[in-house]
């Protein structure tokens, strides 16, 4: 049968042969030194190796017996004459069962290059892919030991996941590595059977889940199938690919991280951005607008309190404030949210602006009314669909801002 071997044994095996030297001549010529092969196994050789190169005739070593002292097998070239010895490596090659030269990875795929993942079961369909893919910057600063600067470096890439099935939205990048690290990872345990006639005997007909995907700008997936347990050992679950058509099994694990659904995967964050980046800060609540802004940036942060009055501010005391915010983790999400009014956001309690170095636009976040009798609160992106139930600590946290307390009070400022 036809099988996708694991490329780096065959490399091992074939540098191996190349590089294969005698330790000992025992005879140039056994026929005509009236050596008895019998009495070195080679008369019904244990083992061969086979080489065929294009356009030439096929080559064949023989193994016989090995030596007293087992390090070393006694050898000779198929229609030839001479006898010698030769280390165990390529003889004990030579015996090892065929399924392990085989690819053990159950999926066989470059995860830097992997662009899309689509996970089906009978009830759900869960769909992440990548987005702004870009090379990562390198580190002009890092430097490279003398021996290694002929190697090309490996590229590395930047991106996000985006959630597209069965809804848009951003997605958890930890989330998602982690699923395409289970995907890369996972391995054959056992191969079961490399010609099946009946899918159904596996469940692999209709297979408990099926996970897609697509490397590079390929148009067709890759796709691995999972079935039933095994019946030898419930820690095992059938399985086969898209690549050939053998089944296998894979230890049950894999399916922990497989069933994950869309809301495991999203991006919990609400107010995404980088507090170190933020230039200014607007809370508007009943008692009215505090707008702060930074004057200075590294060791001499400064930020400057513009409204309600005109004052020095305490650094501090923002950084606590942008922390809360950039923080801030939904609990639920309402993807179909009907009208604004019914969770309090047409006229928002609390709204919250940063303006951060880059954007073209302030980013708002608006702060509503208690969901329901829990401890959420409603609160969405200005210009996003999505409403978001959070902690009601936003809420108080920003009820309990104190102007008085956002002023530094340092007197007297040196190094």
């Amino acid at each position: 049968f036809q099988a996708r071997a694991d490329q780096d044994k065959v490399k091992e095996l074939l540098d191996r042969i190349k590089d294969l030297v005698i330790k000992d001549p025992i005879s140039n010529d056994a026929e005509g030194g009236g050596l008895d092969l019998d009495e070195y196994g080679l008369k019904k050789p244990k083992a061969s190796v086979t080489v065929h190169l294009k356009g030439k005739p096929p080559m064949a070593l023989l193994f016989g017996s090995k030596s007293l002292d087992s390090a070393s097998v006694y050898t000779m070239k198929k229609g030839g004459k001479g006898v010698f010895l030769i280390g165990t490596a390529l003889y004990d090659d030579a015996n090892k069962a065929v399924d392990d030269f085989r690819d053990k990875d159950a999926l066989s795929l470059d995860k830097d290059l992997l662009m899309k993942v689509r996970l089906s079961r009978a009830d759900t369909k869960l769909e992440i892919g990548k987005r702004n893919v870009h090379e990562k910057e390198k580190d002009e600063t890092a430097t490279t030991p003398p021996a290694k600067q002929e190697e090309e470096p490996k590229k590395e890439y930047e991106y996000d996941w985006w959630l597209t099935k069965p809804v848009e939205a951003r997605a958890d990048k930890y989330g998602c590595d982690g699923i395409v690290t289970k995907l890369d990872d996972l391995k054959v345990d056992k191969w079961v059977d490399n010609a099946p006639q009946d899918l159904a005997k596996y469940a692999l007909d209709k297979p408990w889940l099926r996970a897609d995907v697509w490397i590079g700008d390929a148009k067709r997936p890759r796709s691995l199938f999972i079935g039933r347990k095994s019946d030898e050992d419930s820690e095992k679950h059938y399985a086969m690919n898209s690549l050939d058509k053998p089944v296998f099994l894979v230890n049950k694990s894999i399916l922990d991280e497989l069933r994950k659904e869309a809301k495991d995967l999203r991006d919990k964050k609400v107010f995404d951005f980088e507090k170190d980046k933020v230039e200014k800060l607007s809370v508007t609540r009943k008692q009215g607008e505090l707008l702060c802004r930074r004057t200075a940036r590294g060791d001499e942060e400064q930020w400057q309190m513009v409204k309600p009055q005109e004052v020095q501010a305490d650094k501090k005391e923002i950084d606590n404030i942008l922390w809360d915010l950039s923080g801030l983790n939904a609990n639920e999400f309402v993807d179909a949210p009907r009208p604004d009014s019914a969770y309090g956001l047409d006229k928002p309690p609390f709204t919250v602006k940063v303006w951060v170095e880059g954007d073209r636009k302030e980013r708002t976040l608006l702060v509503g009314t208690k969901a329901g009798t829990g401890d959420n609160v409603y609160v969405k992106i200005e210009g996003e669909k999505t409403v978001y139930e959070v902690g009601k600590s936003i809420q108080e946290n920003l009820e309990k801002i104190d102007t008085k307390k956002l002023r530094d009070r340092t007197v007297l400022k040196f190094k």
